[in-house]
């Protein structure tokens, strides 16, 4: 299990990616070792190297002011990605 109350998050996500196949949406999991402060890097390079049309990330309804001290992966995205990206926010605000 993930620590932080997320349970099994890998097998949620293997899941996630053999229904969106079943479904006939071509997609797969990829994983790389981050360092801290280095997320959006590694995102931004892997859609890059399988020439994405889309990133999709999730926020973490960090405030702005939170997002600023924190870092936001997502805002980082914006910033540097060679495509589109979209930011999903938190099911509950």
């Amino acid at each position: 299990p993930i620590a932080g109350g997320e349970g099994d998050l890998p097998t949620k996500i293997k899941t996630q990616v053999a229904d969106f196949n079943a479904a006939g949406v071509p997609a797969e999991l990829t994983t790389r070792a981050v360092s801290l402060g280095g997320p959006a890097h590694v995102i931004a390079e892997a859609a890059k190297s399988v020439g994405a049309d889309l990133i999709v990330v999730g926020s973490r309804g960090h405030s702005p002011l939170g997002a600023f001290v924190l870092g936001s992966v997502p805002v980082r995205l914006l910033q540097i990605a060679n495509c589109p990206v979209l930011v999903v926010p938190p099911a509950e605000r």
